[in-house]
């Protein structure tokens, strides 16, 4: 899978604010992609098509604390996935 994502949103965000990853789509439609969030809440998430290549993912969780994200295409994790904030 060549799909990546980089982004602060992935080591650390803050509750009751918008935080934000990009996941790299190396071309790929971006129909394929899905985050889910395992945790305390369940944060609201909106997507971003850059139209290059890229997606960026905000996201906003209400209550604090370890959150597992998960990054999929096609229902296979991409690189990295799931990654722990």
């Amino acid at each position: 899978m060549s799909l990546k994502a980089h982004g602060s949103g992935l080591i650390s965000g803050i509750a009751g604010m918008v935080n934000k990853f990009t996941v790299f789509t190396s071309g790929k439609n971006v129909t394929g992609l899905t985050v889910a969030f395992e945790g305390p809440s369940k944060p609201e998430i909106s997507f971003h098509n850059n139209k290059d290549g890229s997606v960026e993912v905000h996201y906003n969780p209400k209550v604090g604390g370890e959150y597992r994200i998960h990054i999929k295409y096609d229902s296979k994790d991409i690189i990295g996935s799931p990654y722990n904030c």
